[in-house]
């Protein structure tokens, strides 16, 4: 096998352990969540964002407009978002996350954290904690 063979399997292997893990602690700490997946993503893009017109969320989450106001529908109802008419254009709504959903999202992400950190607990030594540990520096200079 050649070196460029040795990269590309070994970046396919990260990609896929690095998505299955990611599965993994959604699946296992949301199981009782009564939001959707991409509700809550849509949720938590606006606490890290701000306000976002529709048509951008439905951009980000790579879904329709109609796909994207169901979602918002439900999320208002939940008490979860607002919609603001803009004051520069009236035609354009502005979705804002409530005081609401954005405790909803933080607690939604402390129980990914608690159930990531539980499962590495569970299933590591001490040693192999020091060793995933290490590999956090490498893994964000990958991210950056």
């Amino acid at each position: 096998m050649t070196k460029q063979q040795n990269q590309l399997l070994f970046a396919m292997e990260l990609r896929s352990v690095v998505g299955r893990l990611y599965k993994k602690i959604r699946k296992d700490a949301l199981k009782d969540s009564s939001l959707s997946l991409t509700e809550i993503s849509t949720l938590s893009l606006l606490s890290k964002h701000g306000d976002m017109l529709p048509s951008e969320l439905a951009a980000v989450e790579n879904i329709t407009s109609q796909s994207m106001s169901t979602i918002l529908n439900r999320l208002q109802e939940a008490g979860y978002v607002s919609r603001i008419v803009s004051k520069e254009d009236k035609r354009k709504v502005i979705i804002r996350i409530s005081t609401s959903g954005n405790k909803h999202i933080n607690q939604i992400r402390e129980q990914l954290t608690e159930t990531l950190a539980s499962t590495i607990d569970e299933r590591f030594s001490e040693e192999e904690k020091k060793q995933l540990k290490k590999s956090i520096e490498l893994l964000n200079r990958l991210a950056d």
